[in-house]
């Protein structure tokens, strides 16, 4: 005959000397017994509660003590991060770009009016493009330079003091337009040979200025480090820049093209044309448009560069642990 483990076997007794079974004392148990192991326990000899699992913790949500969340982020938030440093933080910014807009669209002023009757003839135009360009790209990593510390203080919360940015690229100032030129000849020498490798050096040195900036290095140093940030994210980081770059070229063209009305400009290639003769005025009401255009426009691409820069180095470097630990010891948290 078989039997279960939990039953007795057949004709099996209880010794003698077995205690007799508990009961509950009279008059119940004293109040609060049992309580301090939950509810249920104590009700009678034995009763384990019913086991329940202990709540699974959720993640919690990355710090978010600036403008962006102190995690890798999404294109939309590069974006989105951009804008925001632009709207909690615009005379830091704007001072920036403006002063750099400035420069640039003065110095193209004063070429246009000095050479408007030069015998040169019909490669005035072209020169002072390539001109117009090489001084855009200086600018451009001076902005970018500016807006990398500003955009670090904005991630973090903290403060943005007007002519602190200035104050930390001025020793860098070398190193930024050093690397501007070089950059400049890579890319038209680039573009010139066969439009691909333009396009692959654009992309794989967009970082070079942060890092200068941001992690001390030399010109070389820095390009070398912008290419391995890139390196395996090229495509993505291209079409982030190129997403940005729509947003800020159809903002460029309605600003252009407003300031060109109220010129009397017939379009914006009648001005860098040596057939038609414009007045000192419509040129410089031309260019004022461009100086406001370009401040806008480096704004919101500078903060998208130093912003995916960030993203970059969270991706592969645990920035963002680091930057949690800062904002963690920082005593201003104002959040936007």
């Amino acid at each position: 005959m078989s039997y279960t483990p939990d039953q007795p076997p057949p004709g099996w007794t209880p010794p003698s000397d077995a205690p007799p079974a508990w009961q509950p004392p009279a008059g119940g148990h004293p109040a609060g017994y049992g309580q301090e192991y939950g509810p249920g326990y104590g009700q009678g000899y034995g009763q384990v509660p019913a086991f329940s699992p202990p709540p699974v913790p959720q993640w919690q949500s990355a710090p978010k003590p600036g403008i962006t969340p102190l995690r890798p982020l999404g294109v939309g938030e590069i974006l989105d991060g951009s804008f925001a440093a632009l709207r909690h933080y615009p005379l830091a910014i704007l001072s920036v770009c403006a002063l750099a807009a400035t420069f640039s669209g003065v110095t193209s002023f004063l070429l246009v009016i000095a050479t408007r009757d030069s015998p040169v003839g019909s490669d005035v135009p072209l020169l002072v493009n390539w001109f117009n360009g090489f001084v855009g790209m200086v600018t451009w990593g001076v902005i970018n330079a500016a807006l990398a510390v500003i955009i670090g203080d904005a991630v973090l919360g903290r403060p943005v003091v007007r002519g602190a940015a200035w104050a930390q690229i001025r020793p860098r100032l070398g190193a930024i337009a050093g690397a501007a030129v070089v950059t400049s000849i890579l890319l038209v020498v680039g573009f010139l040979v066969f439009v691909i490798p333009g396009i692959y050096l654009s992309v794989a040195l967009a970082f070079t200025t942060p890092a200068i900036v941001l992690e001390g290095r030399g010109i070389i140093a820095a390009m070398k480090r912008s290419r391995a940030l890139v390196s395996g994210a090229w495509w993505r980081t291209l079409g982030v820049l190129l997403l940005a770059g729509m947003i800020c070229s159809f903002l460029y063209f309605v600003i252009s093209v407003t300031f060109v009305a109220i010129a009397g400009a017939d379009n914006l290639y009648a001005l860098a044309s040596s057939d038609v003769d414009f007045s000192v005025a419509q040129i410089a009401i031309v260019t004022l448009g461009g100086i406001i255009a370009w401040t806008l426009v480096g704004a919101i691409m500078g903060g998208v560069s130093v912003l995916l820069y960030m993203d970059r180095r969270m991706r592969r470097e645990g920035l963002d642990v680091a930057l949690a630990q800062a904002a963690a010891r920082s005593q201003y948290h104002p959040g936007p």
